[in-house]
């Protein structure tokens, strides 16, 4: 284990460029924040992290994730509660570990082959996007795409709202989905939109692969998605709500398609 006491340390400078979605890009690497979501991310990813850093105080809760570190040959860091808390920390109260990880590299071809995928389009909140992505994995969705518009799915409080769960399934950020929907045609899907206008969604009835798109809260799909979806799909709600926020409007959906009333059924 390496003791780091100074604030211009190179992993702690790299940590806080990974607070922003161009130091991720840039840097191929996101933050897991947290034992609960490190530990999932220990055993169900394919890759390991590429380093951790530890407050002091906090190395006797974390024994069972230093040991998977040390076998696995993961560097370990410590430092102390006030340089964590005032050098990397991305919360108020963090929980005192963040592990660096190598970002995913996922395409299309990793996310075709099952029978549903979401795609944001325009989702800008980060609570909205994390929300949406763990409930894809949640409800066995073959991945996420994420259009240019919609919040990098790879920041820090999208990785909270995720619970992490952008690590365990495909996620692809920054695409433009003029293109992917084309391709996904190609594959055999069939392109349902998310629309206050369109027909119930307990009502659906599709067979083969499905891709849902869901639009951002304030002006719902863009035209260019409109152009290419082969048919709208609401949620129906008491007429004195206006809507559904779009990280709960994902959630519903998902759950109808994951539950019999869609694609493969």
């Amino acid at each position: 284990m390496k003791i780091i006491s100074s604030f211009s340390n190179r992993h702690l400078k790299l940590i806080r460029k990974l607070q922003t979605s161009s130091g991720v890009r840039k840097n191929r690497a996101f933050i897991l924040e947290g034992p609960r979501y490190i530990r999932d991310y220990l055993v169900n990813s394919g890759d390991k992290p590429l380093f951790l850093v530890i407050a002091s105080e906090k190395l006797q809760y974390f024994y069972d994730i230093l040991e998977q570190s040390e076998k696995r040959e993961i560097e370990i860091n410590e430092v102390s509660a006030e340089l964590f808390q005032r050098s990397i920390a991305t919360t108020r109260h963090s929980q005192g570990i963040v592990a660096v990880c190598p970002l995913p590299e996922k395409n299309l071809d990793d996310i075709s082959d099952g029978n549903f995928v979401l795609i944001l389009d325009g989702v800008s909140d980060p609570g909205n996007t994390g929300t949406a992505i763990r409930s894809a994995s949640a409800f066995g969705c073959s991945g996420v795409i994420c259009s240019k518009g919609t919040c990098y799915p790879f920041l820090p409080d999208v990785t909270r709202a995720s619970a992490g769960t952008n690590a365990q399934i495909p996620v692809l950020a920054s695409v433009k989905l003029s293109a992917a929907v084309i391709n996904l045609k190609k594959r055999g899907f069939t392109i349902l939109g998310a629309d206050m206008s369109g027909r119930d969604i307990s009502a659906l009835s599709v067979t083969g692969p499905v891709a849902v798109i869901i639009g951002s809260e304030t002006s719902g799909l863009t035209e260019e998605m409109r152009s290419a979806v082969d048919d709208y799909i609401s949620i129906p709600i008491n007429t004195d709500v206006e809507s559904l926020n779009a990280g709960v409007s994902a959630s519903i959906i998902l759950y109808a398609l994951s539950t019999g009333n869609q694609a493969g059924k």
